[in-house]
């Protein structure tokens, strides 16, 4: 079944020949430049503040050509004109996609050449492990969200230097791939949009826990390490509060304040994310894996 998908997909799309590359030079600085594309849905902004050693790139993807979205065992790949509704797990579908579009033919300069860009949910254990189902998805919110951008903008923050990139399916004729790129570059031209705000209501920050809640809370916890049930726990709340305007307004303001190592923007159409952690939670090249951690970081002692 999988691999009639991947016929399905390659059938339509074609195979991934090459990867366009050219260097272009930005007329702005590229929060600036990322907010003319921030309101196209399936368009992701990577940030990166700072001047730590992995604070490198910003990266934005945006016009994906395809879109694969997962509810539990339901998911979905949406290409521009065909949609496919599967019963599988999210996972497996996203290695047969990775595998449909491999590509091997060449070596491109880090961090990302024409992969996919989203975000995956917690709930996505279930794929993993079997454990109590106790949490309420209240909000909707799909357990997996990937775009495949058809244009990569990455800038280096050390070699102050910036790149196109477009992925070039067999299917294709040079033409789309240049008309694809020239549009992009009339757009990377228009001034900024003025409009672009945001604001709260009047209520603040409201927690879904009260205080003695949270206290019981923390009781209950102790107990568990005690009675050796578990070595650690993320005792998370939810903020929220009434808001108007512009995501990507909050997204450049909170940057602009504190521009951490990783900062994320996802425009899903009904949803935004905007994601200020500074964490990084795995990074893969070959055979090296490095995680930076925060939460319960301590200095490494002599044994």
């Amino acid at each position: 079944m999988r691999n009639d998908l991947a016929s399905k997909l390659l059938a339509v799309t074609g195979t991934i020949d090459r990867v366009h590359t050219e260097h272009i030079t930005l007329n702005a600085p590229f929060i600036d430049v990322a907010a003319r594309f921030a309101d196209n849905p399936g368009t992701v902004v990577l940030m990166s503040g700072g001047d730590l050693d992995c604070s490198r790139y910003h990266i934005l993807g945006t016009l994906p050509w395809l879109t694969v979205t997962g509810f539990k065992n339901d998911v979905e790949l949406k290409l521009p004109a065909n949609t496919y509704q599967l019963q599988a797990d999210p996972f497996e579908v996203l290695r047969e996609v990775c595998k449909a579009y491999h590509v091997t033919d060449a070596e491109f300069p880090a961090p990302l050449t024409c992969g996919m860009i989203g975000y995956l949910g917690y709930d996505l254990k279930n794929h993993i492990e079997t454990l109590p189902r106790t949490s309420i998805n209240d909000l909707g919110l799909p357990d997996l969200l990937m775009y495949a951008p058809s244009l990569l903008l990455i800038y280096d923050k050390h070699d102050d230097t910036a790149r196109l990139l477009a992925p070039c399916f067999s299917t294709q004729r040079p033409s789309d791939i240049e008309d694809l790129i020239n549009a992009f570059k009339r757009r990377l031209a228009l001034p900024m949009d003025p409009t672009q705000h945001f604001k709260g209501d009047n209520h603040r920050f409201k927690s879904n826990f009260t205080k003695a809640a949270y206290m019981t809370a923390v009781d209950q916890i102790k107990a568990y390490i005690t009675a050796g049930h578990v070595y650690q726990v993320n005792l998370s709340q939810r903020f929220q509060m009434g808001f108007q305007g512009d995501g990507y307004a909050l997204f450049k303001m909170l940057y602009n304040l504190n521009p951490a190592p990783f900062y994320a923007y996802v425009n899903a159409g009904d949803h935004q994310i905007v994601s200020t952690s500074p964490e990084r939670f795995l990074k893969r090249r070959g055979k090296q894996v490095e995680t930076r951690p925060i939460k319960g970081t301590r200095p490494r002692g002599q044994t």
